[in-house]
């Protein structure tokens, strides 16, 4: 026994000093990068109403980066993990929320950092499992059965792969990415396997100001994507918000945002979904 525990000392001591030796930092907390507003399938945080059905989106979501390896000083490698859920709720009674749907996400990533000046050339690559389901507030007890549609057996299985740049001018931080991804199994099997995605997003730095020690900064993000079901489908999401924080660090944003094309709540896949509402959003 003894002799064990001194085995797993000299063995701790050993690798303790070898990881020390290497350009590896578990859990680095200064490599998160800030997720594109306007994508709705991003890992976030946060609340979004809309006022025309008195609908509400719950986001919760977290991205955790696990591993940091230091290339050199200008790039650097990192890789993670990352869930979300993503919750609608139809309607308000009895002094609760009545969830009519959620959807599932749990996948990990690695990516590739290269800082050139001031501008900054991430490529990243992501493997998600998603599942969706209906849940009690698509249930009506009185009769017994499901509100206007039964549960779909969904299932997605995809990997996407990624690039974005940021540009921090003087006036501005430029920021757009594209992506193609592609499903290896998907459930129901009329949905299209690829997946293409383009965004934009502009922070005014020239707006920017501080109220009690704390900037807040306009900001403008865009997004296009690519899908479909029987037919590929253009989806357009907008998204105009105010920032209290960093830039690309932490902070809330209160927003408003306009979408249009096909449902992303996935239990509502097939059916157009055109809708605009205001919420927050937490950087972290």
């Amino acid at each position: 026994m003894n002799k064990t525990i001194l085995l797993c000392f000299i063995l701790v001591c050993v690798f303790r000093d070898l990881f020390s030796q290497l350009p590896v930092k578990f859990f680095p907390d200064d490599s998160q990068i800030q997720f594109f507003k306007s994508q709705e399938k991003e890992p976030r945080f946060g609340i979004l109403y809309y006022p025309s059905n008195e609908n509400m989106k719950f986001d919760i979501g977290l991205p955790i980066n696990i591993l940091k390896f230091q290339i050199n000083e200008h790039s650097y490698l990192t890789s993670g993990l990352q869930t979300s859920i993503r919750i609608l709720s139809k309607n308000y009674s009895e002094k609760r929320f009545q969830i009519d749907g959620m959807d599932g996400t749990l996948g990990g990533f690695v990516t590739y950092t290269m800082n050139e000046n001031k501008n900054q050339h991430i490529f990243r690559l992501r493997i998600n499992h998603v599942s969706s389901h209906l849940v009690d507030g698509h249930w009506n007890s009185s009769t017994n059965n499901w509100i206007s549609r039964h549960p779909l057996p969904y299932t997605q299985d995809y990997f996407e792969f990624a690039y974005l740049k940021n540009i921090n001018q003087v006036h501005g931080l430029i920021r757009y990415m594209s992506s193609i991804g592609y499903s290896v199994f998907v459930r129901p099997s009329e949905i299209k396997r690829l997946i293409f995605n383009g965004s934009f997003e502009y922070y005014f730095k020239f707006f920017s100001t501080e109220i009690l020690e704390l900037k807040f900064t306009p900001l403008i993000s865009y997004n296009l994507e690519l899908n479909g079901n029987t037919n590929y489908k253009v989806n357009h999401s907008l998204f105009g918000g105010l920032k209290f924080g960093e830039l690309l660090g932490k902070g809330i944003i209160f927003y408003v945002s306009y979408y249009s094309g096909n449902n992303f709540f996935y239990q509502y896949y097939n059916e157009s979904f055109h809708n605009s509402g205001f919420g927050f959003l937490i950087d972290y």
